[in-house]
């Protein structure tokens, strides 16, 4: 599964004479990742899939060439929902979608961070229906990316809830309709040391940064 990593490329302009970690920083790099499943489901009740997620997208990357990496992921995609009030249900349901961003580096599985989108559905009568389309978007940054080794992101669902207790036994907590579709994920890498070196500084004092001083 790790065979295909991508390697991004080394600086374009090195500085005669000078050692890696000496090098002016260079530009960031980019790279875009792969789809892998798209969720389209009817009469959604409830799913929790801890032990099977579902992958909806995932980027490989080999930082060895790179000196303490920061790699910032950004993930996209298109949640649909649709409903449509049926007599003996509830007049108002949700729906909880949990995600979670996880990062596979020399065989040992973490997760970075888990997500919730939470769709709130109003239906007022019998036959009133529903239909949302938005999308779901972050950013985050992987301060401790692995240097030595191929590194495997993957966006996963880890969990569908239809929430609102219907009245009806046989008809309880169903969502017509989901989609899950058009997932994107993307990495912008830069090596800190580079950066610190002949980019953005860090702050000398962020103590009072922000802060007025009083002086007597």
């Amino acid at each position: 599964m790790m065979e295909s990593c991508v390697r991004p490329p080394k600086v374009i302009h090195p500085v005669p004479g000078k050692s890696k970690k000496q090098q002016v920083p260079a530009g960031v790099q980019l790279v875009c990742g792969k789809a892998v499943s798209a969720v389209r489901r009817t009469d959604v009740s409830r799913e929790n899939l801890p032990t099977v997620p579902i992958v909806l997208a995932r980027l490989e990357l080999d930082l060895a060439g790179y000196v303490k990496p920061l790699v910032s992921l950004d993930f996209y995609t298109m949640i649909e929902v649709r409903d449509t009030f049926r007599a003996g249900e509830t007049r108002t349901i949700g729906l909880i979608l949990n995600f979670a961003l996880q990062r596979e580096c020399n065989g040992s599985k973490q997760t970075l961070k888990t997500y919730q989108f939470v769709v709130n559905i109003g239906l007022l009568s019998d036959g009133d229906k529903y239909a949302f389309r938005d999308s779901f978007y972050f950013v985050f940054c992987d301060e401790h990316a692995c240097d030595h080794d191929c590194c495997l992101y993957t966006m996963e669902l880890a969990g569908i809830e239809v929430i609102g207790p219907g009245a009806n036994a046989e008809d309880i907590n169903r969502l017509l309709e989901l989609n899950i579709e058009d997932s994107v994920l993307k990495a912008l890498i830069q090596e800190t040391v580079k950066l610190h070196a002949g980019g953005v500084k860090q702050c000398k004092n962020t103590a009072t940064a922000g802060q007025d001083v009083e002086r007597a």
